[in-house]
């Protein structure tokens, strides 16, 4: 296994916004990604995970909810 050091840690919050920025997706296609998961989210849970630590709507994104958009 390759080992990357980076310097700066990401969290699961910059994690998912590389994914989201990568693919493009919408807030709308985001909540789709957690539905194809079987996962419930509402929209409003991806704009606070989305929104930039320090900002009072930031809310963390657990590992487990991170999780389901991992492909199986």
């Amino acid at each position: 296994m390759l080992y990357l050091t980076l310097g700066f840690t990401l969290t699961n919050n910059d994690i998912l916004r590389r994914i989201r920025y990568t693919f493009n997706l919408t807030d709308t296609a985001m909540v789709n990604v957690f539905a194809s998961a079987e996962h419930t989210v509402t929209k409003e849970q991806v704009i606070a995970w989305l929104t930039k630590e320090g900002e009072e709507a930031f809310t963390p994104i657990s590992d487990t909810c991170l999780l389901y958009t991992s492909p199986s």
